[in-house]
C-alpha cells in the first residue's frame, strides 16, 4: 500500500498555503490528463521549494506492496507530502495508473484540509474493491433481512474469508449492497406485501387483514392476524395488553401490537397493526381488532402509559362496560433508573422495597401505609417521578384492581414491550412486505417456547419430599409452569397459621412471624367459606386477580384436609392438555367451515364472479360482523371491514409517503 502521511502538525496557517489548497483541488479535477500538461504548472503551483520525494522512490513504496494501489493518503499541512503525493500521480500516469481524489477530512476549527484519500481510477477492478458475488450478496441479504448490524456482517465476512485482512471488498462496499438490497424491497412494496398475504392465505385459511385508506388510497392503517393467532385468542383473549413502536419501517408508521398470555404464562401475539395518526384511529384499531377476533372482547386491557388519554377514550368507546382498562407496570418502571440514578441500584434496599410494594401488596391500607414510609425514609416526598406514579395508583396498583383478572398481563415480571419484541427479527427502516414477512417469523419463534413447555409439562414429576393432597391435585390439571407459580403459594402458606372465626365458615390466616414483618405488612386475612365448600373467597382478591388460589385459602384448605381444588377455583385457561388440542380443532374447523362456505358460494350463486370471489350482492358489513369465519371476497384474506374489497380494489392502493428527514 502506498501512503503518504502528515508527519508534522495538523494544521497550517493561511498565507500561500491557502493558494497551495486551491490549486491542489484545482489539480485533482484534471487527474486524468496527460502528464505533459500537468507536470511543470502543477509542480510549480505547489511552491518554489526542492521536491525531495521522487519518482523512484514512489516505485519502491509500490514494490514494497503492489497488491494495492488505491488508498494514498496525504496531509495537505506540509508541503512535501503535496509533492510526494503529486510524484506518486505522475509515477502512476507513466505506468499506466489513473488516480483520483476519494474522501478528505479537514480541521473542525480552521477547516483546513488536513487528509486526502487518492484512489485508484479503476476501482472495482483491484482487490480493495473487487465486485461482489450473488452467493455473498444472498448472504448479506439474509443477514441483513434478520436484523444483523452493518458491522457484525463485515465481521462475518471476515470469519468467511479467514481473516478481515483477505475480505476482498470493504465495509463501504457492504453499504452499497445493503442499500441496493433496501431498494429492491421498497420497489412495488404494494404487491409484494399483497403476495405474502396471498402465500399466509394460503396456507392458513384463517388469515385475516383489514386495512383503511385515505382520499388517495394510500394506506393509513393495515391490521392483520393468524389463524393460530385468532384460535389462541379464543382461549387466552380474557386479557390482552397494546403496546407501540416507531421507527420499524421506513415509512415511519408507529407498529402496535396485542399481545395475551397462555396457560404456561408466556407471551401469546393476537394480531399485529401499523396506523399512521395513532390518537385518531385507536377507536378504528379497536374496532377492527374485535371483529377479526370474532367479538369476542378481553375482560382486561392493559396498555403503556405514553398514549393514555387517547387510548382510554378509545376503550370507552369501543369495548363493553364490562372491560377494565389497566396500566402495565413494566412502562410504570423503565423510566424509574433514569429518574433515580444510583439510588435504583441493581442491589440498593430502595429498589428491592420498592418492587416489592409495586408486586406484592394486596390491601389498600398495607399499600398506603407502605409507599408513605418509603417515601419518609428516603426522602422523596416532593420527587416528581414518585409523585406522579402515586396520583395514578389506581391505573396499576393491584389493591385496586385486585378483584379485576388479567392473569399477570400487566405484570412487570412477564410484560414486554413492542420493541424488545419486534428488535429481534424485524430490521429496522425496513419495507412494508419485509415487515409483514419477518412477523410472520416472529409468529414462529413464538410458538417454539409454547411446544417446547407442553413437552415438559406432559414429562413433569415433582421431586420434593414434601407433596400435599391438594398439591398433587394441581400437578394432574395445570402446566409445568403454572404448578410452579402453585407451589409458590403453597409455600408461603407455611408461614400461617389457621384460627377460627365466629362460625365454621369463617377462618383467619394469621403470620407466625409478626416480629419479624414490616410495621406495615398485614399480619391476617380472612378467608370465607362459601356454598359448603365450593368456594373459597379470601380478601387478599388473589384468585380474581391472579385466576389462582391464595396461600391463606390454601392454608385453610389443608387445615381442613380438602384433597382437591375447589372446580370453582379451576380455570380452564390454566389446565394443561387442553390448549393444544382445542386450538387445532378449532383452528381446523374455521378452516373447514370457510372451505365449505367458499364452495357453496361458487356452486349456488349464479352472480358469483370468479375474480374477486364473491357475489356482486354481497353485504360486506354483514358478513364480517355475523361471522369473521366466512370466506372474504379476495385471494388475499381482507375481512372486517376490507371484506367488500375485490382484489382489484386492493391491488390499486397506494403504501404511504416515505417520511424523508430534511439534512
Amino acid at each position: 500500500m502506498v501512503s503518504v502521511e502528515d508527519d508534522g502538525s495538523c494544521g497550517y496557517d493561511g498565507g500561500k498555503d491557502d493558494d497551495v489548497a486551491e490549486s491542489w483541488e484545482l489539480a485533482g479535477e484534471n487527474l486524468v490528463a496527460d502528464v505533459e500538461e500537468v507536470d511543470d504548472e502543477a509542480a510549480e503551483s505547489i511552491g518554489t521549494q526542492p521536491v525531495n520525494y521522487s519518482q523512484d522512490d514512489a516505485l519502491l513504496d509500490y514494490e514494497i506492496n503492489p497488491t494495492v494501489l488505491g488508498d494514498c493518503r496525504c496531509v495537505t499541512s506540509d508541503h512535501s507530502s503535496k509533492k510526494r503525493s503529486l510524484s506518486i500521480l505522475q509515477y502512476s500516469w507513466e505506468v499506466g495508473f489513473g488516480i483520483r481524489f476519494g474522501t478528505s477530512s479537514r480541521n473542525r476549527v480552521n477547516k483546513y484540509r488536513t487528509m486526502q484519500e487518492l484512489v485508484c481510477e479503476k476501482e472495482g477492478e483491484w482487490n480493495s474493491h473487487s465486485k461482489i458475488g450473488q452467493c455473498i450478496k444472498d448472504m448479506i441479504r439474509y443477514l441483513r433481512e434478520n436484523n444483523v448490524s452493518l458491522s457484525r456482517v463485515h465481521c462475518i465476512m471476515g470469519s468467511i474469508f479467514g481473516s478481515m485482512e483477505n475480505i476482498p471488498f470493504n465495509q463501504r462496499t457492504i453499504r452499497a449492497v445493503c442499500a441496493q438490497i433496501a431498494k429492491d424491497q421498497k420497489d412495488d412494496d404494494l404487491g409484494k406485501t399483497l403476495e405474502v398475504f396471498r402465500k399466509m392465505r394460503a396456507e392458513d385459511p384463517g388469515f385475516q387483514f383489514s386495512v383503511d385508506l385515505d382520499g388517495d388510497k394510500k394506506i393509513k392503517t393495515l391490521i392483520w392476524t393468524s389463524g393460530w393467532s385468532r384460535s389462541q385468542y379464543a382461549l387466552f383473549g380474557d386479557a390482552i395488553t397494546f403496546d407501540t413502536t416507531y421507527c420499524t419501517n421506513i415509512y415511519k408508521i408507529p407498529f402496535g401490537i396485542f399481545v395475551g398470555v397462555n396457560n404456561h404464562f408466556q407471551s401469546v401475539l393476537s394480531a399485529g397493526v401499523l396506523m399512521r395518526d395513532e390518537t385518531a384511529k385507536f377507536c378504528l384499531v379497536f374496532k377492527e381488532f374485535l371483529t377479526l377476533m370474532g367479538g369476542k372482547a378481553p375482560i382486561t386491557h392493559s396498555h403503556s402509559s405514553d398514549q393514555c388519554k387517547a387510548m382510554t377514550r378509545a376503550i370507552r368507546e369501543v369495548m363493553p362496560p364490562g372491560t377494565t382498562h389497566l396500566w402495565c407496570k413494566w412502562h410504570i418502571l423503565k423510566d424509574a433508573p433514569e429518574e433515580f440514578g444510583p439510588l435504583f441500584g441493581e442491589k440498593s434496599p430502595f429498589r428491592r422495597e420498592f418492587i416489592y410494594i409495586i408486586n406484592e401488596m394486596l390491601a389498600v391500607d398495607g399499600f398506603e401505609a407502605a409507599w408513605q414510609d418509603l417515601v419518609e425514609r428516603y426522602d422523596l416526598k416532593n420527587h416528581a417521578y414518585m409523585q406522579r406514579t402515586y396520583n395514578k395508583r389506581k391505573m396499576w396498583a393491584k389493591p385496586w384492581a385486585k378483584d379485576k383478572f388479567c392473569a399477570r398481563v400487566a405484570s412487570t415480571q412477564r410484560s414486554e414491550s413492542a420493541n424488545s419484541i419486534l428488535k429481534k427479527v424485524i430490521p429496522r427502516n425496513c419495507s412494508m412486505n419485509r415487515f409483514v414477512d419477518q412477523y410472520r417469523k416472529l409468529l414462529i419463534i413464538r410458538a417454539s417456547p409454547e411446544h417446547k413447555a407442553e413437552h415438559k409439562t406432559k414429562q413433569f414429576k415433582p421431586r420434593a419430599k414434601r407433596v400435599y393432597a391438594i398439591e398433587k391435585h394441581a400437578i394432574s390439571i395445570y402446566t409445568k409452569n403454572t404448578y410452579g407459580l402453585f407451589r409458590q403459594e403453597v409455600d408461603r402458606a407455611a408461614q400461617y397459621r389457621v384460627v377460627q372465626g365466629s362460625d365454621d365458615k369463617q377462618f383467619f390466616a394469621v403470620h407466625s412471624n409478626a416480629e419479624f414483618r414490616k410495621k406495615w405488612a398485614r399480619m391476617e386475612f380472612c378467608v370465607t367459606v362459601e356454598n359448603d365448600g365450593e368456594k373459597y373467597n379470601c380478601e387478599c382478591g388473589l384468585y380474581n386477580h391472579f385466576g389462582m388460589l391464595c396461600c391463606h385459602a390454601i392454608k385453610v384448605l389443608i387445615y381442613l384436609g380438602v384433597p382437591k381444588i375447589p372446580d370453582a377455583h379451576i380455570m380452564k385457561r390454566a389446565e394443561a392438555d387442553q390448549d393444544a388440542a382445542d386450538i387445532l380443532m378449532g383452528h381446523l374447523n374455521s378452516a373447514r367451515k370457510e372451505i365449505s362456505s367458499l364452495l357453496e358460494g361458487k356452486q349456488n350463486q349464479p352472480a358469483y364472479n370468479s375474480a374477486s370471489g364473491c357475489s356482486p350482492d354481497t353485504d360486506a358489513h354483514s358478513l364480517s360482523e355475523s361471522d369473521p369465519d366466512l370466506p372474504s371476497c379476495n385471494k388475499y384474506g381482507a375481512a372486517g371491514s376490507s371484506a367488500y374489497m375485490s382484489d382489484s380494489d386492493l391491488e390499486s392502493m397506494r403504501v404511504p409517503t416515505v417520511d424523508r428527514q430534511v439534512g
